[in-house]
């Protein structure tokens, strides 16, 4: 029973397949995606006429993950919303869970890995055209920030997905669209919660802090870090209904 659901060796094989199929326009991805890194930073070194701070490597990182994992994200269903690609891909001998994991380990695992090897490479490529005091940055440093776009990732990544599956046509433009316009109406909803709240408020962070106005200054209300701690573990618990239901659209597509 469980070998119909999940099977290792056939998985294996499912994602051997996927890779070798789509080796081109990955090679292809990798480079454009390098080479835009390169003339990103490559530029801000040359105007600044000094090597970058590490500051500024951690930003563009996360700045092009984010933009280069959502688009390469949208992609990894595309098959099923293509009929011609479709009926070839909903009759491989492989289960539901597995043509499911196979584009979940891309999106989680692979891309992760693979971008940031190609980043620092061209991270240390434009840092040594300007080698006075250059310092690379550390993507795995504990800055809370880091932990943060983690979770903003992860949350952009399970969302992706789920559209790549449900949008038969125009994934990104229609994923991107549907992701301002839930942002848009949680902000305005929290707004007007915390006016109503906070007649004082001055500045609000979504859902963990705002600021009020004490007398002639400020003052910032925000979780305990006890809360704080519940409130990131929330944001990793939300990518799980977006997987979910992207696995079983891709079970109600081979109905």
């Amino acid at each position: 029973m469980y070998n119909n659901i999940f099977s290792v060796k056939r998985f294996g094989m499912l994602f051997k397949k996927h890779t070798i199929e789509n080796f081109k326009f990955y090679a292809m991805a990798i480079v454009v995606m390098t080479g835009i890194v390169v003339l990103w930073l490559g530029f801000h070194t040359l105007m600044q006429k000094k090597p970058l701070v590490p500051e500024m490597q951690w930003q563009s990182y996360w700045m092009f993950l984010l933009a280069f994992g959502t688009i390469f994200i949208s992609t990894q269903f595309e098959a099923f919303g293509n009929r011609k690609k479709s009926i070839i891909t909903l009759i491989l001998p492989a289960s539901h869970l597995e043509k499911f994991l196979v584009g979940w380990t891309y999106a989680v695992i692979v891309l992760p890995l693979v971008y940031t090897a190609c980043y620092y490479l061209a991270d240390v490529f434009t840092l040594s055209l300007k080698p006075g005091d250059a310092e690379l940055f550390n993507v795995f440093s504990t800055d809370p920030r880091t932990s943060f776009l983690c979770r903003v990732y992860l949350l952009l990544n399970s969302i992706a997905l789920l559209g790549a599956i449900y949008f038969e046509k125009f994934h990104f433009i229609k994923i991107a669209f549907a992701f301002f316009i839930v942002i848009v109406l949680i902000l305005v909803i929290n707004n007007q919660v915390i006016k109503s709240l906070l007649p004082s408020v001055i500045e609000d962070g979504p859902f963990y802090k705002a600021r009020v106005r004490e007398g002639e200054g400020s003052l910032e209300i925000a979780l305990t870090k006890s809360s704080q701690n519940i409130y990131d573990w929330l944001v990793y618990g939300l990518c799980i209904p977006f997987w979910i239901a992207a696995y079983y659209k891709i079970k109600e597509k081979e109905v």
